[in-house]
């Protein structure tokens, strides 16, 4: 059922919680959950707005693994996320991204999240909204990397939606 790919999602490396959002009427991020160690090992953000006058919450599902630690943040609906920044990098051999913060409206700074150890190249990136809108989503892929005991599943690029 098509209804389920989009509660689901693709099963693949690749995420884009923007049409999920965009069902949603496109309802600003009220928490953001980074799990990061030496680099960004997931995202998960829970978007609250009002449908047909309702308030409803929409918790998206993670995109990446369970590794690092978890960082949660609570975003107010009157100052919303408008620039991710951060860093992509080479860890163990791995193109991922190795660093991420976000800054809101009225310049208040989220992370960085990532301590980028072990990190031997490193590409900065930013993006912000256009006026007027915020940052409501997230896409991106990840990749497997093999570890000495097992595999750990990473951030290997992110891009943030506006709307």
């Amino acid at each position: 059922c098509s209804s389920d790919l989009l509660v689901f999602g693709i099963p693949d490396n690749s995420f884009n919680d923007g049409p999920i959002v965009a069902a949603a009427m496109n309802a600003p991020i009220s928490q953001i959950v980074v799990r990061a160690g030496d680099v960004v090992d997931a995202i998960q953000a829970t978007n609250t707005g009002n449908v047909l006058n309702v308030p409803q919450s929409y918790e998206l599902l993670q995109d990446g693994g369970n590794g690092g630690s978890k960082n949660v943040q609570q975003v107010s609906a009157t100052d919303p996320i408008v620039t991710m920044s951060g860093y992509t990098g080479t860890w163990f051999g791995w193109n991922v991204v190795v660093q991420v913060q976000f800054t809101t409206k009225s310049g208040v700074t989220f992370g960085p999240y990532g301590s980028m150890n072990h990190v031997t190249a490193k590409t900065a990136f930013s993006t912000t909204a256009p006026p007027g809108q915020s940052i409501v989503a997230f896409s991106g892929t990840t990749v497997m990397v093999p570890e000495t005991v097992g595999t750990s599943t990473v951030i290997a690029s992110l891009q943030a939606i506006s709307r």
